[in-house]
């Protein structure tokens, strides 16, 4: 290519990265005090459970992150918006279990999930049932929230109803096929 066709090719480069328009963010999300207290864990945290067949094991917090997000666009130069996240990590040893929590703002909650062993679905807080109380081992909590699996799938052994509150964050977690774990108080 001779140094004419070399200009032509770099000027033709040069409009076409100067003519994409690069998108704006029309828009940030926080997390609320009470979102971001949803699960009062820290890193490192080691929690006591109890399967209904009586085997006792302990969750620990692998990751606690809270970090800004932006939305997915179509194109290169679409508006955006920014959206906070806070993610939790579970994971226990024997049995191997993970919980996997992903918060975002309410009026962003197009991302808001809980997964259990691999197996995810959606929140929806702000149709969240709220309890005056549950007990547990012989320990009241108060101010428990329910969590129920918006689109369970017949066959599949999965969480069924997710209970927690504030103060200790995941309480109860029932199984589809009526087992459960829970939180030794």
């Amino acid at each position: 290519m001779n140094w004419r066709g070399r200009i032509t090719v770099i000027f033709l480069l040069v409009m076409v990265m100067f003519s994409c328009k690069k998108g704006s963010e029309t828009y940030r999300f926080f997390l609320s005090e009470e979102e971001l207290l949803c699960l009062p864990y820290a890193q490192g945290d080691s929690l006591r459970f109890e399967h209904s067949g009586g085997f006792r094991f302990s969750f620990v917090v692998a990751q606690k992150k809270l970090s800004m997000e932006r939305s997915i666009s179509e194109h290169p130069g679409d508006n955006y918006f920014s959206y906070e996240q806070l993610f939790f990590k579970l994971q226990s040893v024997e049995p191997e279990l993970n919980i996997n929590f992903t918060m975002t703002p309410e009026r962003a909650a197009f991302y808001r999930n809980f997964s259990f062993n691999r197996q995810s679905f959606p929140l929806d807080f702000p149709s969240l049932q709220v309890f005056d109380s549950l007990m547990i081992a012989g320990t009241t909590f108060r101010e428990v929230s329910l969590l129920v699996n918006p689109m369970p799938k017949a066959g599949l052994v999965e969480a069924d109803t997710i209970f927690l509150n504030r103060s200790h964050g995941i309480l109860k977690i029932s199984m589809s096929n009526g087992e459960n774990y829970h939180l030794l108080p």
